[in-house]
């Protein structure tokens, strides 16, 4: 009885459910759910603020791109393997954060001081541009942070060359470095004004969103790497072929060169003795 109504509903629906655009979609939601979940948990050592962000976005990467089902046991090995990369870069970040801020505290206690004082109008305009300069540093760095995570997973690089990559692509992509932005903008305002967007999606949907505005740039980045690592293993080969057969044919001229020599000795032998 069981076996035709399995039968019976095969030949009525045809189709997998588990394809269908409305399962999908509540399934990366479900998915993100549990990704902003575990990025929120291991963000809360401050220093691990970094790798659970790079975790999270090589998770959601991993189910995009694979199809991955075991996304829980995938968070914590992405974690676990992009630690030792990104917790000193997660260090420096905050370190550079923590001087902006205690700049801007600082230059803004003494224009509010010098206003007090009645002190001369060109002294408050120097710290005016120094406070500006200081929200200046504090957007490019956010902006250059936002590209981090994506830059440590495409690609393994050593300490600073993460760093000066992830200023290229801001910079070369400014147009996609804005929406970021923006995006990210977006979800701090969420945060502040819905609180319990922090526990639902505050990492997972700017991090799903990023990767896929950034996935086709840093794509033919990394394809064309790539290319070029063919290459020079191509001309290496080619070197190392070239330098065998020029010892091939050294050592074959050589040898003639003395088969010419035992020639030449025995025609002398010989002529002597006649």
């Amino acid at each position: 009885m069981a076996f035709k109504l399995i039968e019976k509903q095969r030949k009525y629906d045809g189709k997998d459910p588990t394809q269908g655009k409305i399962y999908r979609f509540f399934d990366w939601v479900w998915k993100l759910f549990i990704i902003n979940a575990l990025s929120l948990i291991c963000s809360l050592g401050i220093i691990t603020f970094i790798p659970s962000v790079v975790a999270g976005f090589r998770t959601i990467k991993d189910c995009y791109e694979e199809d991955e089902t075991h996304y829980i046991k995938k968070y914590f090995q992405n974690f676990l393997f992009c630690f030792k990369d990104t917790v000193l870069i997660g260090l420096l970040v905050l370190i550079l954060y923590g001087v902006l801020f205690y700049a801007y505290v600082f230059y803004s206690e003494v224009i509010r001081e010098m206003e007090e004082a009645g002190n001369l109008e060109s002294y408050i305009n120097l710290y005016s541009i120094l406070l500006s300069l200081i929200i200046l540093f504090f957007l490019i760095l956010t902006i250059v942070v936002i590209q981090i995570p994506v830059a440590v997973t495409y690609f393994h690089l050593r300490f600073f060359d993460k760093i000066k990559f992830a200023f290229y692509m801001t910079f070369k992509h400014f147009g996609i470095t804005l929406c970021l932005f923006l995006i990210l903008s977006i979800s701090g305002m969420l945060m502040l004004f819905w609180p319990p967007y922090i526990f639902l999606f505050s990492f997972s949907i700017p991090l799903y969103i990023i990767y896929l505005l950034t996935r086709k740039p840093y794509w033919a980045v990394a394809n064309m790497m790539e290319y070029e690592e063919e290459e020079d293993e191509y001309d290496l080969q080619n070197k190392s072929q070239v330098r065998e057969d020029y010892e091939d044919n050294k050592i074959s001229i050589q040898d003639a060169e003395k088969q010419l020599e035992e020639i030449n000795k025995k025609i002398t032998g010989g002529n002597l003795d006649d």
